[in-house]
């Protein structure tokens, strides 16, 4: 289920990918198997490129949902207000980056606090939701590192696994997860 999700949710986030670029985003490295069960239920399809159909984002939608029980669920939203007002500070740090507001030890700083934050949210999780949102928790520790290391599009960089990027796809598989749409 683990390389189900993981194709889903990089194809609705990339919009394409080829197989190559699929293998590593999972753990064994190898989706053929997988690609070839989503394509041969419609969730997927192969144009040189793979690509998510309307189904394929409603399996992700379900995928997100059923991992979980209820009771972990329901946890989860415990927090996703407050995680809801963190997105709104990450979004204003987001804009204050692009329009210069802050250096990058000043960025580094702030986005430091909101990953404590962050991580003490997920802390308050059962240990198993914990461990499924943790290579999202890692990789915003690893952006916030890179960006420590003088690598400054680990901020908002779109090419790379940015604090926002990763934030992104986070808060993509919380609303999901939760059954909550994307307010624009």
């Amino acid at each position: 289920m683990q390389t189900t999700l993981a194709v889903l949710q990089y194809l609705s986030m990339e919009g394409i990918a080829e197989t190559g670029e699929l293998n590593a985003v999972v753990d064994d490295g190898d989706v053929r198997e997988t690609l070839e069960e989503l394509e041969s239920e419609g969730y997927v399809e192969d144009e040189g490129f793979w690509y998510l159909t309307d189904a394929g984002e409603q399996r992700l939608n379900e995928v997100c949902r059923d991992r979980f029980s209820a009771d972990q669920r329901e946890a989860l939203r415990g927090v996703f207000d407050r995680f809801e007002a963190l997105d709104s500070e990450m979004k204003a740090l987001a804009s204050d980056w692009q329009t210069g507001e802050y250096g990058a030890d000043g960025m580094a700083r702030e986005l430091a606090r909101v990953q404590q934050e962050v991580e003490a949210l997920f802390d308050e999780l059962p240990a198993e939701v914990q461990s499924a949102y943790s290579r999202h928790t890692d990789a915003l520790a690893g952006a916030i590192e890179r960006l420590q290391d003088g690598q400054e599009e680990y901020v908002t960089g779109t090419d790379v696994d940015s604090y926002h990027t990763v934030w992104f796809r986070l808060h993509d598989d919380l609303l999901r997860t939760l059954g909550e749409g994307r307010e624009e």
